[in-house]
């Protein structure tokens, strides 16, 4: 992919709503939910969604994973959006089998995938790389599939050992499909550059102010042409001023909810391709934002938004028409 190509890309982060993590997502996939809410993608004139795998659910019922992703591609490419997969997660609590089919909308977060005692042990990895020859073996070639993210946000020595192996397992059988990792930070992308990294990736989620987020973004557009090598925001969402709301830092009332209008413009104008988080309504995904109280998403589940104006600035379009609904779901 070419830093021309990679710039055009404008997509969002997609678990559906009532989906906790990425295994109930997978577990529960339903093809008339998918639909709708690649329709409401459609709407926003998104091209692309970034899309976490399951490998537990892999290990459960790797057919009904399997027919399930095919179906998403086949449809999102009919409203000319493409897939970025996820295949491993190091956010969120350990994938027990309670935690994976919590319910909770106060303690149910993302879950890590795969568990933390076999990233941290190399005697696991064999079996779980017949999980990215799965993947590589049938999507490799695939022009719907936009590249593949083969782990997100490694942050322990362990992590990423385990990610550089499974990178290279995914490099043996790459074809057309451009590999990439999701780092937490963008300085974190050296530990990878050697393995042949076809696009970097930064996260910003949330800034103080315009100044704060212009300097990460000039760094990654420095770096862009520095490399020669595509750079994607593949997660942001909003300013924050008055506290970020990681951990314990205080998370203003005001602040709590979706205000992607104080983001889009500064990211949308520069050379990358990005994705915001997230395309539906729902609950903070990690647990540091959750305890705050913290949502994000454009769409409800009935098609009504949650701000106009965020999705007016998002879609480039200021006649976007949909309800405005500032109210928080019954999850």
């Amino acid at each position: 992919m070419t830093i021309d190509e990679a710039s055009k890309i404008r997509g969002a982060v997609y678990i559906s709503a009532r989906a906790y993590n990425a295994y109930q997502m997978w577990r529960d996939y339903d093809r008339l939910i998918i639909e709708r809410d690649l329709a409401y993608a459609a709407k926003l004139k998104l091209n692309a969604l970034r899309v976490f795998l399951s490998y537990e659910f892999w290990l459960e019922d790797r057919g009904r994973l399997e027919n399930s992703l095919y179906h998403m591609l086949h449809s999102a490419w009919a409203h000319k959006i493409r897939i970025l997969p996820v295949l491993f997660e190091c956010n969120g609590v350990e994938p027990t089998e309670e935690n994976r089919a919590d319910r909770n909308a106060e303690t149910a977060v993302c879950v890590r995938s795969p568990r933390s005692d076999l990233m941290d042990n190399p005697s696991t990895w064999v079996g779980i790389e017949d999980y990215v020859n799965w993947f590589m073996q049938r999507w490799s070639h695939e022009h719907r599939v936009l590249a593949l993210e083969v782990i997100n946000e490694p942050r322990t020595t362990n992590d990423f050992k385990f990610a550089r192996q499974m990178f290279l397992r995914a490099s043996r059988h790459r074809k057309i499909l451009p590999l990439m990792f999701g780092a937490r930070r963008f300085e974190d992308s050296r530990l990878m550059l050697d393995l042949g990294v076809d696009i970097l990736q930064i996260h910003e989620h949330f800034h103080r102010g315009e100044s704060d987020l212009r300097k990460r973004l000039d760094l990654a557009r420095q770096t862009q042409e520095i490399l020669a090598r595509p750079v994607m925001v593949t997660e942001w969402q909003r300013l924050r001023s008055k506290g970020l709301g990681w951990d314990e830092e205080v998370l203003a009332f005001e602040d709590d909810h979706p205000a992607y209008e104080s983001m889009a413009g500064i990211v949308q104008s520069y050379p990358m391709g990005n994705f915001f988080w997230s395309l539906m309504v729902r609950p903070a995904y990690r647990a540091a934002q959750r305890k705050h109280g913290s949502i994000d998403g454009i769409f409800h589940e009935n098609g009504a938004v949650w701000s106009l104006a965020d999705a007016r600035a998002i879609s480039g379009d200021e006649d976007f028409s949909a309800e405005q609904r500032k109210q928080r779901p019954a999850w």
